[in-house]
């Protein structure tokens, strides 16, 4: 199944502080990877949260790139200034093995950034490791400053391709209207909302499958009604129904949703 989360530029219009909206959009970006999503898209809602869209999309940007990669791919920004509370992602990017010898050494996979094209099919790859990585590539579309994916196979001596299949390693994120997205989607769309309809597992059910969130005090709903924009769903379901709050948050809709729609898709 491939996975895309929509979630609104007012998420974290309700926090107190940049901190405390940082950590939030911390839950999202945990949740979509705990449940593999391909791509997490923050869609505008107003010109008012704009601001608010380019913390939540950085914080997911910066949450999804493997440690040992931030200082690389990230400068000193306003809007990562409390990436401190966000909780690991735990990938398998994210953790790589220690390893030394090529006797016994299991392939291990690290994400990097291409630092120097040749001439020659040959490129340097910057992957947190002491010095770039250098190997020579059939594609010759690669280009500076591309990120991929390299299975090393032994340390000493280095050997390293880029990798055909590798793990899943995180989420790309997106900046888009809703509608202008959701036009472009070839898959299923869903609305989750506590107006829905009590979802069932065929709902849920899809090999491209799009789910689209609102904000704690404004549903999918009021934000198209406000912004006069049409958009038609494949089904609009409520994934928490009987809830015993009075709000449920948007990133506690995340995970129970997409906790149901992997089981849907088992």
């Amino acid at each position: 199944m491939k996975l895309t989360v929509l979630v609104p530029a007012s998420l974290v219009t309700e926090t107190d502080d940049a901190r405390t909206a940082t950590a939030k959009v911390g839950q999202v970006a945990r949740a979509a990877a705990i449940f593999r999503c391909e791509n997490v898209v923050v869609y505008d809602d107003g010109k008012e949260h704009e601001d608010d869209g380019d913390l939540i999309a950085q914080v997911l940007r910066y949450a999804a790139t493997p440690p040992y990669l931030r200082k690389t791919v990230f400068d000193r920004r306003d809007e990562l200034r409390y990436v401190g509370v966000l909780p690991p992602l735990g990938t398998p990017l994210h953790s790589v093995t220690a390893g030394s010898d090529s006797e016994g050494f299991e392939p291990e996979y690290r994400e990097g950034v291409v630092t120097k094209v040749g001439t020659d099919g040959r490129v340097w790859v910057n992957c947190g490791t002491q010095h770039p990585v250098a190997l020579r590539v059939p594609d010759e579309g690669i280009r500076e400053g591309e990120r991929v994916t390299l299975r090393i196979s032994s340390r000493e001596p280095l050997r390293a391709q880029v990798a055909e299949q590798p793990p899943y390693g995180g989420y790309e994120v997106e900046r888009a209207p809703l509608d202008d997205w959701l036009d472009a989607h070839e898959g299923v769309v869903v609305c989750a909302s506590r107006r829905g309809k009590v979802v069932e597992d065929g709902d849920l059910r899809a090999d491209n499958l799009a789910i689209v969130f609102g904000a704690p005090q404004r549903g999918v709903g009021e934000i198209l009604r406000e912004r006069d924009v049409s958009v038609e769903f494949d089904s609009v379901v409520n994934t928490l129904p009987n809830q015993g709050v009075e709000t449920v948050r948007t990133e506690e809709a995340v995970l129970a949703t997409l906790a149901l729609a992997n089981k849907a898709n088992r």
